[in-house]
């Protein structure tokens, strides 16, 4: 694998780790049982900053996709001039 391949891969990792991430800091924001069987409020989550957090990282996806799909239409072109 080349390393702009392996650049972009890990770009995308690092994204989809970001939108997880923001995605259970929403999801832990409700309202979650006590020992005593109340509810009590979990940790506030900003939900605009997180809202940010989740656009930003889906466009950070996209652009490593589309880094990588650049990547592999040039090998393509590369490969067919070649031979």
């Amino acid at each position: 694998m080349s390393s702009v391949a392996s650049i972009a891969l890990s770009g995308m990792h690092a994204a989809a780790s970001r939108l997880e991430a923001s995605a259970v800091r929403v999801a832990r924001a409700s309202v979650e049982p006590s020992d005593a069987g109340s509810a009590r409020p979990a940790p506030r989550a900003d939900y605009a900053e997180e809202a940010v957090e989740q656009t930003i990282a889906r466009h950070d996806f996209a652009a490593n996709a589309l880094v990588l799909r650049t990547h592999a239409r040039m090998m393509s072109a590369l490969f067919d001039a070649t031979v």
